[in-house]
């Protein structure tokens, strides 16, 4: 059997096995299962794994970690004087969304909504999703930087464009935690 028949056959047992609402959340909204190459069966076994809550990779989760980090480091770098263009290169090109007590606000009007200073913060969870594309993350400030928390949804571009924000939330009260998950749910984002 050649490898196209292989793939489809592939995709055609996938397909099969798992249940119509079972689509795989990406960028805008969900897609048709993914189509499996020669590791069919390892893929395979990978995917219902991750759909059954199976944790992402250490290492992987070790390096979002870091990555993130880093892009919120960049982030709260950036002041009320920062140009646009600055906040962009920070967030998912796909509907980006940033939300504080004055409701949703454009990325082209957030320089606005950045402190003077860098607030004092520290991680209250991560979870980086079993694909290893998204992950959500929240943060806490000091009561001495207003006490606020900030809950974002992250999209991993890969080497070419890095992990990168999508949604983000600042909110006095405490977000919901995020519980470990496979891919992305569009109705339940920060």
């Amino acid at each position: 059997m050649n490898k196209t028949c292989t793939t489809r056959l592939l995709a055609a047992t996938i397909a099969a096995l798992l249940p119509a609402s079972a689509g795989i959340a990406h960028g805008g909204g969900y897609s048709q299962p993914i189509v499996i190459d020669n590791s069919g069966q390892a893929m395979l076994e990978q995917e219902m794994a991750c759909r059954k809550g199976a944790p992402a990779d250490p290492d992987d989760v070790a390096k979002a970690h870091t990555r993130i980090e880093s892009v919120m480091q960049e982030f709260f770098a950036l002041t009320p004087k920062s140009e646009p263009g600055d906040f962009e290169k920070l967030f998912d090109s796909n509907n980006p969304t940033w939300r504080d007590a004055s409701g949703s606000v454009p990325l082209v009007q957030l320089a606005a909504h950045m402190p003077a200073a860098a607030p004092q913060r520290s991680l209250v969870l991560m979870v980086v999703g079993g694909d290893d594309q998204t992950a959500r993350a929240i943060w806490s400030t000091s009561p001495a930087d207003g006490g606020f928390y900030y809950a974002g949804d992250f999209v991993n571009h890969g080497w070419m464009g890095g992990w990168r924000m999508w949604h983000m939330t600042v909110s006095a009260t405490k977000p919901d935690m995020p519980p470990a998950y496979c891919h992305f749910d569009l109705d339940r984002s920060y």
